[in-house]
């Protein structure tokens, strides 16, 4: 009797700690599920303000909710240089996120840390430079040491210049004059006194070349001139008045070299009302009655009289007509007006003001905009809200900007043009610069990208090509610029065609 009585209590304890474990298990089972639950996080909300473009939510989409693997992957991602991040960021694009990619990353992260404290080692060793290395002249604000040592060590003819020629060329510069000016300049503190003195002799050959009736040869030395002048001033943000000052010569050499032109190929000179000033332009007419106009938009340092002239004889013999102007902050309006957040409201008001004078036999039907770098920016963000433009050409133009370090690559050229004394202030007048900010454009696009630009870099393209509904072609140079300047030769005549296509056949 005593021993089924023990047996059935025994029977009873095990039943109960069998119940006790299932419950337990259970138990375990639902924590875990609320703390896997609890892990997981929706990428945007989580990736905020930790890249410097919006780029990335495109790069990164494919992780959506967020396991702690994924996380730290993230996690380490922010703390890599700019470029490393984009590399994996594009391997998670193209190949999805994986184990190996994680483990790449967290290498990667030693290896940043290990290099920075062997650089803190080096520079405890190198000696102070000194900041006061000669007086320098006015400027549009103080110079950082930084600005001071690249000015005068880190700029020239090995490591920067030699990438400036191919632009310089477009201005209209020989490029044995480009070398030759080059070997003058000591520093770059003497870029825009050199540069001047170039234009001054070219400007003094083309006067006694007129005064000898050689009008063919005045004509090819004042638009050297200009381009001179130009570059003179192009990077130049040292002394403000010095660059205006060439900035004025290069216009006043382009006058006198278009005075000498047939009547019927002279460029016209065109003033528009805008808001309490007017846009000043120019209008070439390709000879033939109902032929497309093409607007052509200034970068963000460029003036009418020069790149945009150039470009504008391309189109003259593709059969176009072409209007360049200096829009607000940019040449001859930079002084009554700065560079505006709604920049394309002057595009429309040029076509509001062609409608009201077609005097010239334009198909006014068939209008394309054509844009560099921020030009490419203003032309299909004015093609988005503006109808009337058929379709736009843009190269290597900013689909956004959205962080201080993006905008740091243009610092000069944007407070110049905006008249704003510091990036923060642009960046309070501006708010985010994003494309998608207008309604998707539902008309042809020609996007033409350079892979090793670093001021814009392709993934600009890839955002604008998210954006764009309408008839789109990205067409990129692996070894391409900033704005594909050393590919020029192959640029221009393909975005031609694409234009012939688009509003001459």
């Amino acid at each position: 009797m005593f021993k089924k009585e023990k047996m059935l209590s025994l029977t009873k304890l095990f039943l109960r700690l069998s119940i006790a474990l299932i419950f337990s298990f259970n138990l375990i089972s639902c924590l875990n599920s609320t703390i896997l639950a609890s892990e997981t996080i929706n990428l945007k909300d989580y990736i905020k303000d930790k890249f410097p473009s919006v780029i990335y939510n495109i790069y990164l989409a494919s992780l959506d909710e967020l396991d702690s693997y994924e996380k730290e992957f993230i996690d380490i991602l922010q703390n890599l240089p700019e470029g490393t991040q984009r590399y994996y960021a594009k391997e998670v694009y193209n190949n999805g996120f994986t184990q190996e990619l994680l483990e790449k990353v967290r290498e990667e992260i030693i290896a940043e840390k290990s290099s920075a404290k062997l650089e803190e080692k080096v520079n405890e060793k190198l000696p102070t430079v000194s900041k006061e290395i000669e007086p320098l002249p006015t400027r549009i604000e103080k110079l950082s040491l930084k600005e001071k040592i690249a000015y005068r060590f880190v700029l020239n003819e090995k490591n920067t210049y030699k990438y400036w020629y191919n632009r310089f060329l477009f201005c209209g510069v020989d490029l044995d004059r480009s070398r030759r000016v080059i070997s003058r300049i000591k520093n770059f503190y003497h870029w825009c006194d050199e540069w001047s003195k170039e234009g001054e002799n070219l400007e003094n050959l083309a006067q006694e070349a007129l005064s000898k009736e050689n009008i063919y040869t005045a004509k090819y030395l004042f638009h050297d001139a200009a381009g001179c002048f130009f570059v003179g001033q192009l990077p130049y943000y040292i002394d403000i008045n010095k660059k205006n000052e060439a900035q004025e010569r290069a216009r006043e050499n382009y006058k006198r070299a278009i005075e000498l032109y047939d009547e019927e190929k002279r460029p016209v000179r065109i003033e528009i009302p805008f808001r309490e000033t007017f846009i000043p332009g120019y209008l070439r007419l390709c000879g033939q009655s109902n032929r497309p106009l093409i607007i052509l938009i200034n970068s963000i340092d460029s003036i009418k009289e020069i790149e945009n002239h150039y470009l504008g004889n391309f189109l003259l013999e593709a059969d176009f007509n072409v209007f360049a102007f200096d829009g607000p902050g940019q040449g001859e309006m930079w002084k009554n007006m700065k560079l505006i957040p709604d920049y394309e409201k002057s595009i429309s008001t040029i076509i509001n003001w062609f409608e009201e004078n077609n005097k010239y036999s334009i198909d006014l039907k068939k209008i394309a905009a054509y844009g560099i770098s921020l030009g490419g920016y203003f032309s299909f963000r004015a093609a988005a809200l503006d109808k009337r433009i058929c379709c736009a050409v843009v190269i290597s133009g900013p689909g956004y900007f959205t962080t201080l370090s993006e905008l740091k690559k243009v610092k000069g050229a944007l407070l110049y043009t905006t008249g704003a004394n510091s990036l923060k202030e642009v960046k309070s007048l501006w708010s985010e610069i994003s494309i998608k900010e207008v309604p998707q454009l539902d008309r042809p696009l020609l996007l033409i990208y350079g892979e090793e630009d670093k001021t814009i870099p392709i993934e600009h393209a890839y955002y604008i090509m998210d954006w764009t509904i309408g008839e789109k072609e990205l067409k990129s140079y692996p070894e391409g610029e900033h704005a594909c300047i050393n590919f020029l030769d192959e640029v221009v005549p393909y975005s031609i065609d694409w234009l012939r296509k688009h509003l001459l056949e």
